[in-house]
């Protein structure tokens, strides 16, 4: 018998396959690639406009998972999402960076993350925006690269120090199941066993006070997870905000998957950061003259 908020890992496996199958369903239109690290790495391009907006997806996500905000925020700045090396529903593409022997960290997706940039031809400064894993990876970017960064948005991120935190007060699921990870794609691996150093990495929340940061969390669990791990969750993403001198929002009724849930709310929590940080450069602009 399990504990009460425990899974299976057969169901954790269901629930990331199933959210592989609906984040590949959609279309973002052309995907051009680019060669990064020994991987043609795929993309799309909408809109044009400063900032660019930068979408980096979760564990087991496409570029697609962002279908809908992006072709929303793509109406008002430059957007642009890509497929971490294995992601690509496109045939013949590399499936892993060479350094992906070793585990795939967040400071290794942000090294080759600014290179496709500067490939597609996408200039800083960018407004990162970052679900699940993505949030740790946009926040290792922010870290390698504080000049080209804007302005972050985390979509119910995982905190740099949440495993510690989860581990702390004996909560289920705070790592992946080894049988779970066993039976993913490669790349999906590379990901988890890169995860501690991922981690690690981050910067805290003090390191970051001077870029504007929102952090958007959901309020329920998911069939995977437990109220404990979700308030827990909840909690540690408030504190990051508070640290980070951010803003914290809630995206009640919502599940894991907030901007698929209630896109609506995160494209506004995303105009609404374009919209400051225009603001103060026209403001700034003004005061040299």
């Amino acid at each position: 018998m399990r504990k009460p908020g425990s899974v299976s890992t057969g169901s954790v496996a269901l629930l990331v396959a199933s959210a592989s199958l609906l984040a590949g369903c959609a279309t973002m239109g052309e995907t051009p690639s680019q060669k990064v690290d020994g991987a043609s790495v795929s993309y799309s391009l909408a809109g044009t406009g400063a900032p660019a907006v930068v979408f980096e997806a979760g564990l087991g996500d496409s570029k697609s998972s962002w279908s809908t905000v992006f072709s929303e925020v793509g109406k008002n700045t430059t957007a642009f999402a890509y497929d971490r090396p294995g992601y690509s529903p496109r045939p013949g593409l590399n499936s892993r960076y060479r350094s992906d022997r070793d585990g795939r960290t967040g400071k290794e997706v942000a090294t080759h993350l600014r290179e496709l940039l500067d490939q597609a031809g996408v200039e800083p400064p960018f407004v990162l925006v970052g679900h699940s894993i993505g949030g740790l990876y946009v926040l290792s970017f922010a870290k390698l690269y504080p000049e080209d960064v804007a302005g972050i948005v985390l979509v119910d991120g995982r905190p740099p120090d949440f495993t510690a935190a989860c581990k702390a007060e004996s909560a289920s699921m705070c790592e992946l199941p080894r049988l779970m990870v066993a039976v993913m794609p490669p790349h999906q691996r590379a990901e988890v066993k890169g995860m501690p150093e991922t981690e690690r990495d981050a910067p805290d929340p003090e390191e970051l006070a001077g870029v504007p940061i929102t952090v958007i969390a959901a309020t329920e669990p998911d069939i995977v997870s437990s109220r404990a791990f979700q308030d827990l969750l909840m909690a540690r993403q408030k504190a990051f905000a508070q640290g980070a001198n951010g803003r914290y929002v809630e995206a009640t009724g919502s599940t894991h998957y907030v901007h698929q849930k209630q896109p609506e709310l995160v494209v506004g929590e995303i105009q609404k950061m374009l919209d400051g940080i225009r603001s103060t450069r026209t403001g700034n602009a003004a005061a040299e003259l």
